[in-house]
C-alpha cells in the first residue's frame, strides 16, 4: 500500500512560495535593483517559455488562443527586458531616469492587455502565425522608436512629483481591458481545460490588482512599486502553471486537448460498434439455433408426411438456406471464408449449376469475385474483376437492380451466347447486394433449368442477409485497422513528445540556464561594485554582460531553428539547405561542402520538405561526428520521375550491416531514425559505405505519389 506524504503537496507549494517571497523582500531591503531585476527576469523567462511551448506545438494546436498568446508574450518579455535594463540605477541607458523605465513598462502592459483582449476573438478562426509575428514585430519597433528615437511617447514619471496623469489613466484603461478579456475568455470556456481556464482567469485578475498598485507610487523604489512587482510575480507564476507546467506535464489537457477529445469520441464509437457487433452475433447465433431446430423439426415432419405438403417443403428449404447462410456469416473471419459457404448453400438448396458472389470496391469502381461454387470454383478467371457497367454483372451493379431470365440464350444482355449453348445454361438470376442504400456487391446464380418462384423468393431473402454480413465484416476490419492505427499514432506521439521534451530540457539547462546564471552572477557583481561606489567598474561589468545576453538570445534562436527552421516556412527548402550548409561550413571549417541543386522549389511538395531537411541534418551530423572526412557533397534533384537527395563524403566509412545490427556496439549514427522517416514518407533509403572508402546516403521518393496533392 502506497503511503501518503506527511505534508500535503499544496502546503509545500504555499510554504515554498512564502520562503521565496520572503527572500525577495529581504533582497529588496538589501538592494531594490537586485529585487527588481530578479522579479522581471522571472517574468521574462516565463514569457519566453510560453512562446516556445506554443510556437513549437503550433502544428498540433487547434486552440489558436494559446498560439496567439505565446507570440504576444515573446514581445511582452522583450519590452520587460528593456524595462529592467532601463530601470533607474541600472545605468545601462543614457540619462538613467525613472521616466524611461516607466514608459517601457506602460508599453509592455498595453501590449499584454490588448493581446489578452484579442486572443479569445481568434478562437475558431484560421491563424497565420507568420503574419502575427510580423505584426507584433512592427508594433514592437514602433513602440521602441517612439520612446528612444522620436521621443513622442508621453512622459509617465516626473522626478520629485511622481506619476503623470497619462500614466495613471493608462493603468486604469489597462485594468478595464483586462477585465473585458476575462469576460471574453470565460465565454469561450468550452475551448479550454477547466484547470487551465481557472489559472488564466486568476492570472489576469492578479494582473489587474498589480496594475492598480502601480498607480500610487511616488518613488520607483516605494512600497507600492514593491507590492506591484510581487503581484506581477504571482500573475506570471499562475500563467506559468496554466501553460508551461500544464503543457509539459499534461499535454493532452492543453496542447493536444482537441486530439484527446477526438480520441475519446473515436473510442466511444468503437465501443458502440463493438457492442452492436456483439449484439448482432448473439442474435444471429440465437436465430441460427432457432432455425436449425426448426429445420430438424420440419425435416422430421416431411419424412412423416412423405412430402404431402409441398409449400411446407419450400419453407424448409428456405429456412435451411437462411440457417446455413447465417452460420457462415457468423463464423467467417474474412470475406473469402464468409462468402464461399454462402455460394455452396445456394448451389445445394436452390439446385443451381453454379453460384458466385462479388464484392464492390468503391475506390476502383470494380466488382471483385470472392466466392464461386458448383461447376466453377475458381475465382481468378476472366470474371475475377468486373468493371461497373460492363457485362451482366457490372450492369446489375450500375443500375442497382436485379436481372432475372429463364431464356439466357437469346437474352441480349448475356454477352457469351456460345458459352451458354455449350454448357446448357438456360436461367440466370443476379441481385445487387445493398446495405443502407449503398452497394456492397452482386450475387448471381446460373441454372440448367428454369428458376422457380420459390428460388426467386429465397434469393431475395438471402441477398439482404449476405449484404448485412459483408458490411459487418468490413466494419470489423475497419475497426481493427483503426485500432491499430490509433495505437501506432499514440505510441509515436508519446515517443516524439518525450524525446523532444528531454532534448529541450537539456538545451535549456546546459545552454540558456547556465547563461542566465552567469548573467545573474555578473549583475550581482556589478550591483555590488555600484553599491561600493565603483561606478566605472560596475558599468564595465554590465557592458561586458551585453555579449553574454546576445549569446543567450542567439542560443534561443538556435534552439528554435533546431526545432523547425523558420526559413523552411518562409523561404523554402532550397534556401534552408543553403543555410544549413553555411552553418555546417562555419562550424566545421576543416570540412569542405559542395552543393549540387538540380530542382526547383515547386518540385518539392510541402509535406516532404521537413523530411528532406531532417535527413540532410542527420547525415551532416554523422559526417561531422564519425566520418573524419574533409569534403562532403550535397545534391538534390528531380529526375526520372523521382525526387533524390544524396549526401556523399570521402571519410573513413563504416560497416552498414554492423551499424544497423540491434546488438552492435557501432549503433548511434541516427540511421534508424532516418530509415523510419523515409518509410513514413513513402520513400526508400540506401546507404553505401565501406571502411576507408567513404559513405553515400541516398534518399529517393517516387514523384507520382505526390501528384494527387499537387497543390502541396
Amino acid at each position: 500500500m502506497k503511503r501518503e506524504a506527511f505534508i500535503p503537496h499544496p502546503f509545500i507549494e504555499v510554504f515554498s512560495w512564502a520562503l521565496i517571497l520572503s527572500g525577495l523582500y529581504l533582497t529588496s531591503l538589501h538592494s531594490y535593483l537586485l529585487f527588481h531585476s530578479l522579479a522581471e527576469i522571472f517574468s521574462i523567462v516565463v514569457a519566453c517559455g510560453i512562446f516556445m511551448i506554443a510556437w513549437n506545438s503550433r502544428q498540433f494546436l487547434k486552440n489558436n488562443y494559446l498560439l496567439f498568446i505565446g507570440i504576444a508574450y515573446l514581445f511582452v518579455g522583450g519590452l520587460d527586458l528593456l524595462h529592467t535594463l532601463a530601470y533607474k540605477g541600472m545605468g545601462v541607458f543614457q540619462g538613467d531616469s525613472a521616466n524611461l523605465a516607466t514608459q517601457l513598462w506602460l508599453a509592455a502592459r498595453y501590449m499584454e492587455s490588448l493581446s489578452l483582449l484579442v486572443a479569445p476573438l481568434v478562437l475558431g478562426r484560421k491563424l497565420k502565425s507568420r503574419f502575427v509575428v510580423i505584426g507584433y514585430s512592427v508594433v514592437f519597433f514602433i513602440l521602441l522608436t517612439s520612446i528612444f528615437y522620436w521621443r513622442v511617447f508621453p512622459d509617465c514619471f516626473v522626478e520629485g512629483v511622481g506619476l503623470t496623469p497619462f500614466k495613471k489613466w493608462s493603468e486604469y484603461i489597462i485594468c478595464l481591458i483586462l477585465a473585458i478579456s476575462v469576460v471574453l475568455v470565460v465565454r469561450k470556456k468550452k475551448e479550454f481545460d477547466k484547470v487551465v481556464l481557472h489559472l488564466l482567469v486568476a492570472s489576469i485578475l492578479v494582473t489587474i490588482v498589480a496594475e492598480l498598485a502601480f498607480t500610487h507610487y511616488i518613488s520607483v523604489y516605494g512600497i507600492s512599486n514593491l507590492f506591484g512587482h510581487f503581484l506581477k510575480i504571482l500573475s506570471f507564476y499562475l500563467i506559468y502553471k496554466a501553460i508551461i507546467q500544464t503543457g509539459l506535464t499534461k499535454p493532452y489537457d492543453l496542447l493536444f486537448r482537441n486530439l484527446k477529445q477526438s480520441e475519446e469520441a473515436l473510442r466511444g464509437k468503437e465501443a458502440a460498434l463493438r457492442e452492436s457487433h456483439l449484439e448482432l452475433e448473439r442474435r444471429v447465433e440465437e436465430r441460427t439455433a432457432d432455425l436449425m431446430t426448426a429445420n430438424e423439426q420440419l425435416k422430421q415432419e416431411i419424412e412423416e408426411r412423405r412430402r404431402a405438403e409441398g409449400d411446407l417443403a419450400d419453407r424448409i428449404r428456405l429456412e435451411a438456406l437462411r440457417g446455413e447462410v447465417g452460420v457462415a456469416l457468423a463464423r467467417g473471419d474474412n470475406l473469402r471464408s464468409l462468402l464461399q459457404p454462402c455460394t455452396e448453400a445456394l448451389v445445394e438448396h436452390l439446385e443451381a449449376t453454379f453460384a458466385r458472389i462479388w464484392t464492390y470496391d468503391e475506390g476502383e469502381k470494380v466488382l471483385e469475385l470472392q466466392a464461386s461454387a458448383g461447376r466453377y470454383t475458381r475465382i481468378d478467371g476472366s470474371y475475377s474483376r468486373v468493371a461497373v457497367g460492363e457485362s451482366m454483372v457490372g450492369i446489375i451493379a450500375h443500375k442497382c437492380q436485379p436481372h432475372i431470365t429463364n431464356a439466357v440464350i437469346g437474352d441480349p444482355q448475356i454477352v457469351d451466347q456460345e458459352w451458354a449453348k455449350r454448357t446448357g445454361i438456360v436461367a440466370f438470376a443476379g441481385y445487387p447486394l445493398v446495405f443502407a442504400k449503398e452497394l456492397v456487391g452482386v450475387m448471381a446464380m446460373f441454372g440448367a433449368e428454369a428458376i422457380s418462384d420459390f428460388t426467386l423468393k429465397a434469393l431475395a431473402v438471402v441477398a439482404d442477409q449476405i449484404a448485412l454480413g459483408i458490411q459487418r465484416q468490413r466494419a470489423e476490419e475497419a475497426l481493427r485497422k483503426s485500432g491499430e492505427e490509433l495505437k501506432l499514432l499514440s505510441y509515436q506521439l508519446l515517443t516524439a513528445q518525450e524525446t523532444e521534451r528531454g532534448r529541450i530540457a537539456r538545451e535549456l539547462h546546459d545552454g540558456i540556464g547556465q547563461s542566465l546564471s552567469a548573467i545573474k552572477f555578473r549583475v550581482e557583481d556589478a550591483l555590488g561594485q555600484l553599491a561600493k561606489g565603483s561606478i566605472e567598474s560596475g558599468v564595465s561589468t554590465l557592458d561586458n554582460l551585453i555579449p553574454l545576453i546576445k549569446g543567450t538570445v542567439e542560443e534561443v534562436r538556435r534552439i528554435t531553428m533546431d526545432l523547425r527552421p523558420s526559413t523552411l516556412d518562409d523561404l523554402g527548402i532550397l534556401a534552408t539547405i543553403a543555410w544549413l550548409c553555411r552553418v555546417f561550413q562555419a562550424t566545421y571549417s576543416t570540412v569542405g561542402i559542395k552543393r549540387e541543386i538540380d530542382a526547383e522549389e515547386s518540385d518539392i511538395p510541402n509535406r516532404l520538405k521537413i523530411v528532406v531537411y531532417r535527413i540532410l541534418q542527420e547525415a551532416l551530423n554523422n559526417v561531422a561526428k564519425h566520418s573524419g572526412a574533409d569534403m562532403v557533397t550535397v545534391s538534390l534533384a528531380r529526375k526520372d520521375n523521382t525526387i533524390q537527395l544524396s549526401i556523399e563524403d570521402n571519410g573513413r566509412g563504416f560497416d552498414v550491416e554492423e551499424a544497423f545490427a540491434v546488438e552492435s556496439s557501432a549503433r548511434g549514427f541516427g540511421l534508424g531514425s532516418m530509415k523510419e522517416r523515409m518509410e513514413l514518407s513513402g520513400g526508400t533509403l540506401v546507404i553505401n559505405s565501406a571502411k576507408r572508402k567513404g559513405t553515400i546516403v541516398r534518399a529517393t521518393w517516387p514523384y507520382n505519389q505526390f501528384r494527387r496533392s499537387r497543390g502541396h
